[in-house]
């Protein structure tokens, strides 16, 4: 095996970024594959004599580019190539990814009557006290989960679909065999997020864990909502790619 090669003291880039670019040289340099093991955080600081939290920024740095993956409690490893989902049109995520010869299956955690919060109620257009069914699932692919589900849904509409339709089939698919709640619009924000403990838990990984927040408003064709909520993605398994086009002549605005 070819040596991870010195750190620059006098470079202009910073020490993270220096470490993370040899990290990226002996990956390559060895030929090394998805999974194959790579340096720990402690014998990278052994080795070079720097910060842990040099090597801290490095370790999130190239986790978040998708080129290592960490194992709490098991080690650093080359990571398997990132799932690109890229959304241009309202689909389920489980059809998009099928596009891409991936099958994603639901896991059910939990669904209970819930009080949104307030902004969850706004955005569903609720009055005070209004309730929703609170659903929780995992979504697995290949045995492995990549994203956890929080879906919020009004009684009345919910009402309208089996146990088991609630807890595998994915929502959009539901929502088509009716005229008055078929999606016609969604509206996202995607954030970096930190993991809840309840989402950390159910995902068997660490709080610490980057995470991709992607919160949705889920209109009819009346802009009237019938579904809000969020997939909390791991930030090591998947990467979003969106295409915009412009056709704003065509959008009746929201009011």
């Amino acid at each position: 095996m070819k040596p991870l090669r010195p750190l620059a003291k006098d470079d202009y880039k910073p020490l993270y970024i220096q470490l993370a670019d040899r990290i990226v040289e002996y990956i390559k340099d060895n030929h090394l594959n998805p999974g194959d093991l790579l340096p720990s955080q402690n014998e990278l600081l052994d080795y070079y004599g720097i910060s842990e939290m040099t090597v801290r920024h490095t370790m999130l740095r190239l986790t978040t580019e998708g080129i290592i993956e960490r194992i709490r409690g098991v080690g650093t490893f080359v990571a398997h190539p990132k799932i690109r989902e890229q959304i241009e049109s309202i689909q389920s995520l489980e059809e998009r990814l099928s596009k891409l010869g991936k099958k994603i299956r639901n896991t059910f955690l939990e669904a209970e009557k819930a009080y949104p919060s307030d902004r969850e109620r706004k955005d569903l257009q609720l009055t005070e006290g209004g309730q929703t069914l609170r659903i929780r699932r995992l979504k697995m692919m290949d045995d492995s989960v990549f994203a956890i589900e929080t879906r919020h849904i009004p009684l009345e509409i919910i009402a309208r679909f089996s146990q088991e339709e609630i807890e595998t089939r994915p929502f959009l698919e539901l929502f088509n065999r009716y005229d008055d709640i078929r999606v016609n619009m969604i509206s996202y924000i995607t954030r970096a997020a930190l993991l809840t403990d309840f989402e950390a838990e159910a995902m068997k990984v660490s709080s610490e864990q980057v995470a991709l927040n992607q919160y949705g408003i889920f209109y009819n064709k009346e802009k009237k909502p019938v579904m809000i909520g969020r997939l909390t993605y791991l930030a090591d398994k998947i990467e979003l790619q969106y295409t915009i086009a412009d056709n704003s002549s065509h959008i009746a605005p929201i009011e």
